[in-house]
């Protein structure tokens, strides 16, 4: 995780009205809430173990108090406007699960794909006609159905295959651009 640090905070005069040990104290704080999701609140427990090393500990706490960087709350601090500047606990939550669902949807996708072998994906489109548009005589468009085996459509290895098992030649067909397939050279395909 990160947190937000503005690039003026340095000359802010809050921060100026701190020592050194406090400024690094206020960062040490804003990293600690940032990495366990506090939103922006730190427990006394969590405060003693941040001062650690500090020389006048009690002394920094104090200044981030009167400056206020950090309000007394309860059982422990808050940092001041916290959650102006970086995301909710809420937030980080839900974008961490629909980034696990996301990946967890592209590994299956990936798995479904990794299962078909070029056999099956040469018997599926010999099977699954593709639709192309040639204009009429009464200048509307017809469908004409012809099918991949037609269109000289050799199955390609497994690696030059899209995301849904497709060449570039069978996607572009698929596409209703036979004309076009006829015209690219098999160094010049564009990755699709």
């Amino acid at each position: 995780m990160w947190v937000k640090l503005d690039d003026r905070m340095p000359g802010h005069p809050k921060i100026l009205a701190c020592d050194l040990s406090a400024r690094w104290l206020y960062i040490k704080g804003l990293c600690h809430a940032g990495l366990f999701l506090t939103d922006g609140f730190l427990r006394d427990s969590d405060v003693a173990e941040l001062v650690k090393g500090l020389p006048r500990p009690a002394k920094a706490v104090q200044q981030l108090t009167s400056a206020g960087l950090w309000t007394k709350e309860g059982e422990g601090f808050r940092i001041h406007d916290f959650l102006n500047y970086n995301p909710a606990r809420a937030t980080v939550e839900a974008e961490r699960d629909k980034g696990r669902k996301r990946i967890a949807e592209w590994r299956q996708k990936a798995s479904r794909n990794a299962e078909r072998t070029p056999l099956q994906v040469e018997d599926s489109l010999r099977s699954n006609a593709v639709r192309t548009s040639t204009p009429s005589s009464s200048s509307s468009s017809s469908s004409v159905i012809k099918s991949s085996k037609s269109l000289d459509i050799e199955p390609a290895p497994e690696a030059e295959r899209n995301a849904e098992g497709l060449t570039f030649a069978e996607f572009a067909a698929s596409q209703g651009l036979p004309a076009m397939l006829k015209k690219l050279d098999e160094k010049s395909r564009p990755p699709y």
